[in-house]
């Protein structure tokens, strides 16, 4: 009659398909009369064939077969009782009953338990940990695996195959050890040649990503393969998403949906979150946003750190559910204190444009800038413009034009962005904002912005002026009206420069009419040089009749809008009447509007040229 132990192996050895051809139904047999015989890791053996799908997808049973092992003071079983916890399958997602099991993992000698537990520490997990600080957790945690580092190397190199795992980990991510990514690829085989099927997992991701060895998407495939065949969850879901992106090749997609669908059989957060991403993005089953938003969020309940994230946008954009920005922006807190960058970016516009905020909560440029930086170290290209912009405005941070044209370049030469950063370099060269002025600089920014009206003003200007573009500095009137009328129903400021090309005729044929008729329609519309434009029409007679009167009051209501060229002209006009009635000595003579003696007169030409000097200056 075979031992407890014997029937153990001999049930690991059919289950697995170790030296044999797999038989899960002898496998299932021998296991179980272990299992009769009070063999604990047969106990467990049987747990994982219920987890995996093995014998029988049952999170029920899996867990009926972990509880009677760790009754019987196997550490493997308060281990998996503890990760079903960690990842909400089988079990409620709860860190803090995960860190009870994994203790008792530890009070029956497991180096794994002590692990998981510094990374409960580390990624603070626990409510319990937040009133600490994160110096004094990842000091707590340093402390527990400089304890249990050494035992968990002695398992690995011993042959426990869920050691070899573990400590492959820790070398591949350097957790608390100088990380080698060779040597976890060594560990992670040990554990594949015992027919484990997570080993196989991260073996497939080591060669679909590249670490440790060169990316090769056959053994990655093959690996995933061989793990998926094993009912590994995340090797199924994993798989699904090869195929998706067309780096594996299937053909039969919706071999795709099948693999997700026994992925979410088994529990996989990440089966649930991939299926809700086909759902959403309508990739071979037909789009549907309340399917996705259900799958992401029974992604999230078991940890998924994405999924917050993807139903955060549920929310914001109104996809398959009512806008919501209070929940939207609780669920991109949530996302964003996981470590995803672009959720990190989204929760600082809304904090910038106070959307979604709770009672209580308060908006602050300040704390937008907190997460733009956190998002933009961690990769979010767009928050470097952001950080851009609120150093340009001083919101949130001093003001410092040179880190904001710093961010700006950034963010030019990391990704396709809007044209506005474009266009914010181009006006801090042009303005001369934290660097030396440099107009050629500033045009090479605009030149390409055709949809950007203050951009193509200032080419005209820079064209009007000669200020580019050649050694010469040759002006091209014909460039600048073409810019000016481009822009000009839609830009005052074209407008009044392309009345000016009319009035003076640079680059068109010379019409007063036309330049009469536009400074008009600027005036029109309140500013400054449509009246200057009116004005100076009408004391010369060009494009209207002449009226001295008509032209005074434009310069007047320019004058008192602060524009420095009215108070100038109109000084001057005054100040050259003045002269002309002392040449003819004619000191009877009524002056009318520009009053009744020569004192009160100079005192207002007084005022209209420190009027003028204060908009100069």
């Amino acid at each position: 009659m075979n031992s407890p132990e014997e029937l153990f192996h001999l049930g690991k050895k059919y289950h697995r398909g170790l030296d044999v051809d797999v038989d899960h139904s002898l496998g299932q047999k021998y296991l179980l009369e272990a299992a009769a015989l009070n063999y604990s890791s047969a106990m467990v053996e049987l747990g994982d064939g219920c987890w995996d799908g093995v014998i029988e997808v049952d999170m029920a049973m899996a867990s009926y077969w972990y509880e009677r092992a760790a009754a019987l003071g196997d550490a493997r079983g308060f281990l998996s009782i503890a990760n079903m916890h960690m990842f909400g399958i089988g079990r409620k997602l709860d860190y803090t009953e995960a860190l009870k099991w994994f203790l008792k993992a530890t009070e029956h000698g497991s180096a794994e338990g002590y692990v998981n537990i510094g990374n409960i520490f580390r990624l603070r997990q626990i409510k319990e940990l937040w009133g600490m600080s994160k110096d004094t957790t990842k000091e707590l945690a340093n402390q527990i695996f400089k304890y249990a580092f050494p035992k968990l190397k002695e398992e690995a190199e011993s042959g426990n195959e869920w050691s070899q795992i573990e400590y492959g980990v820790c070398l591949l991510e350097g957790y608390w050890v100088e990380k080698n990514s060779s040597l976890a690829i060594e560990f992670f085989k040990r554990a594949s040649d015992q027919k484990n099927s997570m080993a196989m997992n991260y073996l497939a991701t080591c060669y679909h990503y590249g670490e440790g060895v060169e990316p090769d998407m056959n053994e990655a495939l093959r690996w995933y393969k061989l793990s998926a065949e094993m009912g590994h969850s995340s090797s199924q879901a994993s798989l699904a998403m090869v195929y998706r992106d067309g780096e594996g090749f299937t053909n039969d997609q919706s071999e795709i949906i099948t693999l997700l669908e026994k992925s979410i059989e088994r529990q996989d957060h990440r089966g649930y979150f991939n299926l809700g991403d086909c759902y959403f993005q309508g990739f071979i089953v037909g789009r549907d946003y309340e399917k996705a938003l259900k799958l992401y969020t029974e992604a999230m309940i078991r940890g998924d750190r994405y999924a917050p994230g993807r139903i955060a946008d549920c929310y914001y954009y109104g996809f398959g559910v009512s806008v919501d920005f209070q929940k939207a922006r609780s669920l991109y807190f949530i996302s964003a204190n996981l470590g995803s960058s672009y959720n990190q970016f989204q929760l600082a516009k809304m904090i910038l444009e106070s959307k979604g905020s709770s009672n209580g909560e308060t908006d602050s440029d300040e704390e937008a800038f907190k997460w733009f930086t956190r998002a933009a170290n961690a990769g979010e290209n767009r928050a470097l413009y952001e950080l851009g912009n609120l150093y340009f405005r001083g919101a949130g941070v001093k003001k410092n034009y040179r880190k904001a044209l710093e961010f700006y370049l950034k963010a030019s030469s990391l990704v396709l962005l809007p044209e506005s950063v474009s266009f914010r370099i181009g006006v801090c060269y042009f303005f001369g904002l934290g660097t030396k002025q440099n107009v050629d600089k500033a045009a090479q920014w605009f030149l390409d912005l055709h949809d950007n009206n203050i951009s193509m003003y200032l080419l005209g200007i820079c064209y009007y002026y000669g200020f580019l573009l050649s050694d010469t500095r040759e002006i091209d009137f014909t460039r600048a009206v073409h810019y000016f009328s481009t822009i000009s129903s839609d830009n005052i400021l074209a407008k009044s420069k392309l009345a000016l090309c009319y009035y003076r005729g640079h680059g068109v044929i010379q019409r007063f009419d036309f330049a009469f008729k536009f400074y008009k329609e600027v005036a029109d519309q309140g500013k400054a040089s449509g009246y200057v434009g009116l004005a100076i029409t009408m004391l010369e007679g060009k494009g209207i009749e002449k009226d001295v009167k008509g032209a005074i009051e434009n310069l007047e209501i320019a004058s008192n809008m602060g524009s420095g060229s009215a108070s100038i002209i109109l000084a001057d006009f005054r100040l050259n009447f003045i002269l002309k009635v002392n040449e003819l000595n004619s000191k009877q003579l009524n002056l009318g509007d520009f009053g009744s003696n020569y004192d009160q007169e100079s005192l207002f030409i007084s005022e209209l040229f420190k009027k003028a000097a204060d908009f100069y200056m």
